[in-house]
């Protein structure tokens, strides 16, 4: 009992000890977000996909759905909104909307990120 006693201590010595000075993972800096939602109805897409230089960063299957006194949506909510975050700077953002495989809507805009702010964006019909 003694031999598994020391071996748990000297195990547990070992990898719960670490180096006061280990450098600390970098923090994003100069970040902001937009939250991506849209208003179309259900009816008129099945899913929405979301491309900045184009790689997909989320794909929508649900409208946002204003409710009481909200009117735009204040965090990510899933299938309705998707948050991007991004360092500082314009990206260009394309957004497909099909239904049942067929393109029903695109879009192409480019949305400005800026640090500490939270923008939203909304894909609706023309």
């Amino acid at each position: 009992m003694k031999k598994i006693a020391l071996f748990a201590a000297l195990l547990l010595a070992a990898t719960g000890c670490k180096d006061e000075t280990e450098p600390l993972q970098p923090q994003p800096k100069n970040t902001g977000s937009y939250l991506l939602y849209t208003t179309l109805p259900a009816g008129q897409f099945d899913q929405l996909e979301l491309k900045v230089a184009g790689a997909v960063v989320g794909t929508l299957t649900a409208p946002f759905v204003a409710t009481g006194n909200r009117e735009v949506p204040v965090s990510s909510m899933p299938s309705t909104v998707v948050r991007l975050e991004r360092p500082e700077g314009t990206y260009e953002l394309e957004a497909v909307a099909t239904l049942k495989g067929q393109k029903r809507a695109a879009w192409s805009t480019s949305l400005r990120f800026e640090t500490g702010k939270i923008k939203r964006s909304n894909f609706q019909a023309e």
